[in-house]
Protein backbone atom coordinates (compact mmCIF):
# COMPACT_ATOMS: atom_id res chain seq x y z
CA UNK A 1 0.00 0.00 0.00
CA UNK A 2 1.19 3.77 -0.35
CA UNK A 3 -0.22 7.01 -2.05
CA UNK A 4 -0.80 8.20 -5.34
CA UNK A 5 3.10 9.30 -5.77
CA UNK A 6 4.69 6.88 -3.76
CA UNK A 7 2.94 4.32 -5.86
CA UNK A 8 3.45 6.28 -9.14
CA UNK A 9 7.25 6.96 -8.44
CA UNK A 10 7.80 3.27 -7.73
CA UNK A 11 5.82 1.96 -10.62
CA UNK A 12 7.89 3.94 -12.83
CA UNK A 13 11.20 3.10 -11.42
CA UNK A 14 10.33 -0.55 -12.30
CA UNK A 15 9.42 0.13 -15.76
CA UNK A 16 12.30 1.70 -16.12
CA UNK A 17 14.90 -1.06 -14.44
CA UNK A 18 13.46 -3.43 -16.97
CA UNK A 19 13.61 -0.73 -20.13
CA UNK A 20 10.45 0.40 -20.71
CA UNK A 21 9.73 3.77 -20.94
CA UNK A 22 7.18 5.34 -18.42
CA UNK A 23 6.52 9.35 -16.93
CA UNK A 24 4.31 10.43 -14.13
CA UNK A 25 0.93 12.53 -14.70
CA UNK A 26 0.55 14.81 -12.01
CA UNK A 27 -3.24 16.36 -11.69
CA UNK A 28 -4.34 18.70 -8.63
CA UNK A 29 -4.18 16.37 -5.57
CA UNK A 30 -3.19 13.55 -7.57
CA UNK A 31 -0.45 11.71 -9.51
CA UNK A 32 -0.44 8.05 -11.70
CA UNK A 33 1.38 6.59 -14.47
CA UNK A 34 1.92 6.82 -18.12
CA UNK A 35 3.69 3.72 -19.73
CA UNK A 36 4.98 4.12 -23.26
CA UNK A 37 4.23 0.80 -25.41
CA UNK A 38 6.45 2.26 -28.33
CA UNK A 39 10.09 2.72 -28.00
CA UNK A 40 9.95 6.58 -27.57
CA UNK A 41 10.01 9.14 -25.17
CA UNK A 42 9.06 12.68 -25.14
CA UNK A 43 11.44 15.46 -26.68
CA UNK A 44 11.46 17.40 -23.16
CA UNK A 45 11.15 16.23 -19.71
CA UNK A 46 8.02 17.65 -18.78
CA UNK A 47 4.78 18.91 -20.79
CA UNK A 48 1.61 20.56 -19.40
CA UNK A 49 -0.47 19.63 -22.36
CA UNK A 50 -3.31 16.89 -21.39
CA UNK A 51 -4.02 16.58 -25.15
CA UNK A 52 -0.44 15.29 -25.95
CA UNK A 53 -0.99 12.00 -23.70
CA UNK A 54 -4.65 12.11 -24.94
CA UNK A 55 -3.24 11.98 -28.32
CA UNK A 56 -0.36 8.95 -27.63
CA UNK A 57 -3.67 6.79 -25.61
CA UNK A 58 -6.26 7.07 -28.21
CA UNK A 59 -7.59 4.26 -30.03
CA UNK A 60 -5.86 3.82 -33.37
CA UNK A 61 -2.84 5.14 -31.99
CA UNK A 62 -2.06 3.23 -28.99
CA UNK A 63 1.70 4.54 -28.36
CA UNK A 64 1.04 4.88 -24.65
CA UNK A 65 -1.39 3.58 -21.91
CA UNK A 66 -2.10 5.43 -18.33
CA UNK A 67 -2.54 3.22 -15.75
CA UNK A 68 -4.15 4.39 -12.17
CA UNK A 69 -1.15 3.20 -9.39
CA UNK A 70 -3.55 3.00 -6.75
CA UNK A 71 -6.01 1.14 -8.15
CA UNK A 72 -3.31 -1.82 -9.40
CA UNK A 73 -2.59 -2.37 -5.59
CA UNK A 74 -6.43 -2.85 -4.99
CA UNK A 75 -6.85 -6.95 -4.30
CA UNK A 76 -9.93 -7.26 -7.23
CA UNK A 77 -8.95 -4.65 -9.56
CA UNK A 78 -7.66 -5.58 -12.97
CA UNK A 79 -5.13 -3.83 -15.10
CA UNK A 80 -8.20 -2.86 -17.49
CA UNK A 81 -9.71 -1.52 -14.79
CA UNK A 82 -6.78 0.93 -13.45
CA UNK A 83 -6.20 1.67 -17.45
CA UNK A 84 -9.85 2.89 -17.62
CA UNK A 85 -9.93 4.64 -14.22
CA UNK A 86 -6.70 6.82 -14.58
CA UNK A 87 -8.07 7.62 -18.54
CA UNK A 88 -10.98 8.88 -16.81
CA UNK A 89 -9.04 11.45 -14.80
CA UNK A 90 -6.77 12.25 -17.88
CA UNK A 91 -10.79 13.04 -19.13
CA UNK A 92 -11.62 15.48 -16.39
CA UNK A 93 -10.80 19.31 -18.02
CA UNK A 94 -8.32 21.72 -15.71
CA UNK A 95 -7.18 18.77 -13.27
CA UNK A 96 -4.13 18.39 -15.61
CA UNK A 97 -0.81 19.59 -14.52
CA UNK A 98 1.96 18.13 -15.90
CA UNK A 99 3.21 15.17 -17.15
CA UNK A 100 6.97 13.94 -16.36
CA UNK A 101 9.13 11.99 -18.79
CA UNK A 102 11.13 9.71 -16.63
CA UNK A 103 13.84 8.78 -19.83
CA UNK A 104 13.92 12.54 -20.78
CA UNK A 105 14.76 13.56 -17.30
CA UNK A 106 17.31 10.85 -17.21
CA UNK A 107 18.63 12.07 -20.83
CA UNK A 108 19.23 15.55 -18.81
CA UNK A 109 21.87 13.40 -15.76
CA UNK A 110 19.63 14.89 -13.32
CA UNK A 111 20.73 12.92 -9.77
CA UNK A 112 19.87 13.02 -6.55
CA UNK A 113 21.24 15.98 -3.99
CA UNK A 114 21.32 13.51 -1.53
CA UNK A 115 24.10 11.27 -2.99
CA UNK A 116 27.54 12.43 -4.90
CA UNK A 117 27.56 12.48 -8.46
CA UNK A 118 29.94 9.50 -9.48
Amino acid sequence: LGNCVELSLLFASLLEAVGINSGIILENGHAYIAVWLVNNSCRYSTLDDASFIEKKISKGIDEMMVIESTAVTQENTSLEQSRLSAEQHLAKTGNFQMFIDVRAVAALSVSCPCRPAS
